[in-house]
Protein backbone atom coordinates (compact mmCIF):
# COMPACT_ATOMS: atom_id res chain seq x y z
CA UNK A 1 0.00 0.00 0.00
CA UNK A 2 1.07 3.45 -1.05
CA UNK A 3 2.05 6.17 1.49
CA UNK A 4 -0.28 8.22 -0.13
CA UNK A 5 -3.13 6.18 0.20
CA UNK A 6 -1.59 5.83 4.29
CA UNK A 7 -1.79 9.13 5.09
CA UNK A 8 -5.07 10.18 3.90
CA UNK A 9 -6.71 7.30 5.83
CA UNK A 10 -5.05 8.47 8.30
CA UNK A 11 -6.69 11.86 8.19
CA UNK A 12 -10.61 10.48 7.13
CA UNK A 13 -10.07 7.07 8.99
CA UNK A 14 -11.59 5.21 5.79
CA UNK A 15 -12.49 5.32 1.80
CA UNK A 16 -13.97 3.00 0.00
CA UNK A 17 -12.02 2.24 -3.65
CA UNK A 18 -12.31 -0.37 -6.43
CA UNK A 19 -8.59 -2.62 -6.68
CA UNK A 20 -7.92 -3.64 -9.80
CA UNK A 21 -10.61 -6.16 -10.52
CA UNK A 22 -13.29 -3.53 -10.41
CA UNK A 23 -14.44 -4.99 -6.46
CA UNK A 24 -14.97 -2.15 -4.42
CA UNK A 25 -12.89 -2.98 -0.67
CA UNK A 26 -13.10 -0.21 2.28
CA UNK A 27 -9.80 0.38 3.68
CA UNK A 28 -9.64 2.06 6.92
CA UNK A 29 -6.86 3.47 9.34
CA UNK A 30 -6.19 1.27 13.02
CA UNK A 31 -4.71 3.82 14.95
CA UNK A 32 -3.72 1.48 17.52
CA UNK A 33 -1.29 0.10 15.37
CA UNK A 34 -0.65 2.93 12.95
CA UNK A 35 -0.99 1.31 9.94
CA UNK A 36 -3.87 1.46 7.28
CA UNK A 37 -5.45 -2.05 6.17
CA UNK A 38 -8.68 -3.57 4.82
CA UNK A 39 -11.64 -2.91 6.61
CA UNK A 40 -12.43 -6.85 6.45
CA UNK A 41 -9.39 -7.71 7.76
CA UNK A 42 -10.22 -5.86 11.64
CA UNK A 43 -11.58 -8.07 14.16
CA UNK A 44 -14.39 -6.54 16.76
CA UNK A 45 -11.38 -6.18 19.03
CA UNK A 46 -9.13 -4.45 16.92
CA UNK A 47 -11.73 -1.79 15.68
CA UNK A 48 -12.29 -1.15 19.45
CA UNK A 49 -9.00 -0.32 20.17
CA UNK A 50 -8.23 1.55 16.52
CA UNK A 51 -11.29 3.70 17.94
CA UNK A 52 -10.33 4.00 21.27
CA UNK A 53 -6.64 5.39 20.27
CA UNK A 54 -8.27 7.34 17.85
CA UNK A 55 -9.92 9.75 20.44
CA UNK A 56 -7.25 9.56 22.86
CA UNK A 57 -4.81 10.84 20.31
CA UNK A 58 -8.05 13.63 19.67
CA UNK A 59 -7.82 14.33 23.31
CA UNK A 60 -4.63 15.08 23.48
CA UNK A 61 -4.29 17.39 20.97
CA UNK A 62 -7.14 18.89 21.91
CA UNK A 63 -5.45 19.25 25.92
CA UNK A 64 -2.48 20.11 24.03
CA UNK A 65 -4.51 23.04 22.17
CA UNK A 66 -5.96 24.71 25.58
CA UNK A 67 -2.89 24.42 27.48
CA UNK A 68 -1.14 26.36 24.81
CA UNK A 69 -3.80 28.87 24.43
CA UNK A 70 -4.37 29.32 28.50
CA UNK A 71 -0.03 29.85 28.20
CA UNK A 72 -0.49 32.58 26.13
CA UNK A 73 -3.45 34.21 27.30
CA UNK A 74 -3.87 37.91 27.61
CA UNK A 75 -6.04 38.92 30.21
CA UNK A 76 -7.10 41.93 27.97
CA UNK A 77 -8.37 39.27 24.96
CA UNK A 78 -12.24 38.32 24.54
CA UNK A 79 -12.71 35.24 26.45
CA UNK A 80 -13.64 33.42 23.11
Amino acid sequence: MGAGLQRILKLYGKMIVKDEHGKTVVYVYDYANDKAMLQSEMTKEMTTASEKAKYELFRRQMDSAIAEREKNKNLNDPPF
